[in-house]
Parts: C-alpha cells; sequence; structure tokens
C-alpha cells in the first residue's frame, strides 16, 4: 500500500465498544499509510455512506441490528462492489462461518478480541492485493472474451470459382480469396511462390527477359 495514498476505510460495526478497540488497532499500525475511518452502525448507513463515496476497504460487522453480513453481500450484488475488498468481524471463531462468507463475497474475516495491530495491518494489505489481483484477471478475461467475439470464423458452403479462384460474398460479389478470407478472420496474408510456380517463372523469364 503506497505511502503517499489516504486509504479510506468504512467500519460497519453497532457496537461501541468493538469500534473504539478497532480504532486502537488500527492507530498503532506502524507501517499503516495515512487513513480516514468511517463509520456506520447500521447496514442502511453503511450503503448510503458506499453510495456517496468509493472506499478502499470495508469491515463489516456480521450481524446488525437491520441484519447480517449475508444480507449486506445480497445488496451489493447489484451494486459496483465486487472491486472493494469486504473483511468479516465476528464474534465467533467459526471456520465454516470464516468460509461462507469468502463464498459471499468477503476477502478475509476476523475474530473480535483475537487479533492484534499486526494482523489487522496483514489482513487489510492482503484483502486488498487479493482484490486488485481479481480485478486485473476479470478485467484480462473480459479483454479476452471480447477478443474471441471479434473472431469470424469460415464454415459451411463457400462458392469459388474454378477458373480465377474468386469467392462469391453473401451479397453476389466475387472477391479475391485474400481479399474474402481477410473480411472473415484475423488472417493476414504474405505473398511468395511455391517451387513449381518458382521454376515456371524463372523459365517463362529465361525465354522471355524483356517480358514481349
Amino acid at each position: 500500500m503506497p505511502d503517499e495514498e489516504t486509504l479510506h476505510i468504512l467500519l460497519i460495526d453497532d457496537d461501541v465498544v468493538d469500534r473504539a478497540a478497532f480504532k486502537r488497532h488500527l492507530g498503532r499500525c506502524r507501517s499503516m499509510p495515512s487513513y480516514e475511518l468511517h463509520e456506520a452502525d447500521t447496514l442502511a448507513m453503511a450503503e448510503e455512506a458506499m453510495e456517496c463515496q468509493r472506499f478502499d476497504c470495508v469491515m463489516l460487522d456480521f450481524r446488525l441490528p437491520d441484519g447480517t453480513a449475508l444480507d449486506f453481500f445480497r445488496k451489493a450484488k447489484d451494486k459496483k462492489t465486487s472491486d472493494i475488498p469486504i473483511i468479516i468481524l465476528t464474534v465467533l471463531d467459526d471456520r465454516a462461518l470464516g468460509l461462507e462468507m469468502v463464498e459471499a463475497g468477503a476477502q478475509d474475516y476476523l475474530v473480535k478480541g483475537s487479533f492484534d495491530d499486526r494482523l489487522l495491518e496483514k489482513t487489510i494489505r492482503y484483502a486488498m492485493e487479493r482484490v486488485k489481483l481479481l480485478s486485473a484477471k476479470n478485467r484480462l478475461v473480459k479483454e479476452l472474451g471480447s477478443a474471441l467475439e471479434r473472431i469470424q470464423t469460415l464454415e459451411g458452403i463457400i462458392p469459388i470459382c474454378s477458373v480465377c479462384k474468386k469467392i462469391r460474398s453473401d451479397d453476389g460479389v466475387w472477391e479475391r480469396m485474400e481479399i474474402y478470407v481477410s473480411k472473415h478472420t484475423n488472417a493476414q496474408f504474405s505473398h511468395g511462390f511455391c517451387e513449381q510456380c518458382y521454376e515456371t517463372f524463372s523459365r517463362e523469364q529465361l525465354e522471355d527477359p524483356n517480358g514481349d
């Protein structure tokens, strides 16, 4: 995390004591860059805050007065939150629950009262890096998909002239084979001579060097 950046962190927790403990841990993170901590104690307040501002990381308590973290992820599917690292805060040291949250969309989870400054900082750092890598992967997959959509393939019966080898297009125009293939695929042509044509061409040149 670059030191020159200011991280905007959203803490969603309705417990005042837990929020105070989190702020103490965050303030003691040695290599944490400058940050601004925003607080919300309900899902509704968090949703409103996320509509007004983009956050670099969200710390989400599992259970809130107006819903759970699962409710948050259900609503988040309709919003652009897939590239925001979300870390769950829970009072239960339940691995199954943690994995369920990760499958729902969280990057990681922390058990309240069981993490220190170093673990908090490492969790935030790794969550942000994972989201960055995932976003890059998704962008690459999207670009590859777009590239595949642009690739046109030739299939079926292609009408070709038996003499000049031109191909008749769908609109009835006879085109040189290279032009037709280039229009319908990403193939490009380079011209040369096969051995037989080269020998024929060379022989004709020797017999009539002036081309008469």
